[in-house]
């Protein structure tokens, strides 16, 4: 009998990453919305999808919405929407699990040079960072917004939505 062993300091991936598209300004670009379907995070998603159409007017909106709340989205998809998309709004970081799936979504796409914002709770801000980073994308454009809290209305869903459909446009406007 032998015995082995193994180191576990892991080898850092060396990050192959596209430049970056160059937006000025989102008024008129080709939005992607992909959305894991957490369900906290419903009534703040469907109402920041309409305030982003609203303030925006998107030449044309796709949705993915995941069937798996924490896998990241199908290769297909993703194939998808760096064809016909200018940039891509991806939800929601609301647990652990489902962070991760979102971060990695944004890491994708972020390293073909899709401009890309994850939107995350203030819970899981410190996760998703720490994945980025890990992944060799420190500077993933991430949107930290207060968690819902059980109990909540849709209206304070629906005025965090708002808020975040005002405010993110400048992470993508603005060089990271």
């Amino acid at each position: 009998m032998s015995i082995q062993f193994f180191d576990p300091v892991g080898e850092l991936e060396v990050v192959e990453r596209t430049d970056e598209s160059t937006l000025t300004s989102l008024a008129g670009k080709r939005v992607a919305f992909i959305f894991n379907m957490h369900t906290s995070a419903q009534a703040f998603w469907k109402a920041f999808e309409q305030a982003v159409e609203q303030n925006l007017a998107p030449a044309s909106l796709m949705r993915v919405h995941k069937a798996n709340t924490w896998a990241p989205a199908p290769k297909a998809d993703i194939a998808r929407v760096l064809a016909e998309t200018d940039y891509a709004l991806i939800g929601v970081g609301a647990c652990g699990s489902c962070t991760s799936g979102a971060v990695r979504d944004g890491i994708t796409l972020a390293k073909a040079g899709h401009p890309v914002v994850v939107f995350v709770y203030d819970n899981f801000e410190r996760a998703a960072r720490a994945q980025a980073r890990g992944l060799g994308i420190a500077d993933l454009r991430i949107f930290v917004y207060p968690q819902y809290k059980p109990g909540d209305l849709l209206p304070p869903e629906a005025a965090k939505a708002v808020k975040a459909a005002g405010e993110f446009p400048a992470l993508l406007t603005a060089k990271a």
